[in-house]
């Protein structure tokens, strides 16, 4: 996420985060160096493990995925797909919505709703404040952590 950003019309979403009390370690699905091969970019924050291994509250979608690049899209289904396993939340937005609920077998509405929160069941996000509501799923520890 990037400060200041519009999130599918749902304002600076990243201040409603740090408002809550939640950090975000920042991730991205690009393309690789040298040439089109998608690549996971890492920053120093966060890895895949982490997510795997429960070390995160969550996981965060601003949209941007990948759009039609299969290897990127295959590496964000691969990112929702181990949260979802670890029983964390996941937090859509934009063009990031329809993709996370068919990375996890969900047909998606053709108008698809702004935001989205996957977390026992799935959670229409349409305000700011739906958002600052669903961030307290990412205070809550999850099940497979306890």
């Amino acid at each position: 996420m990037a400060p200041g950003m519009d999130y599918a019309g749902l304002g600076d979403a990243e201040s409603l985060f740090m408002e809550e009390g939640v950090a975000l370690a920042p991730m991205s699905c690009s393309e690789g160096r040298g040439g089109p091969h998608a690549a996971l970019t890492i920053l120093p924050t966060a890895t895949v493990q982490d997510v795997e291994d429960g070390a995160l509250a969550g996981l965060v979608a601003p949209g941007g995925h990948g759009g039609d690049d299969n290897a990127a899209a295959a590496t964000f289904d691969k990112l929702i797909n181990a949260a979802h396993a670890e029983e964390l939340p996941v937090m859509a937005f934009g063009d990031a919505v329809p993709r996370a609920l068919e990375s996890l077998g969900f047909e998606p509405p053709t108008d698809a709703p702004p935001a989205i929160l996957l977390h026992d069941g799935v959670r229409i996000l349409e305000s700011a404040d739906d958002v600052r509501d669903a961030i307290a799923a990412f205070h809550a520890p999850s099940r497979a952590a306890a």
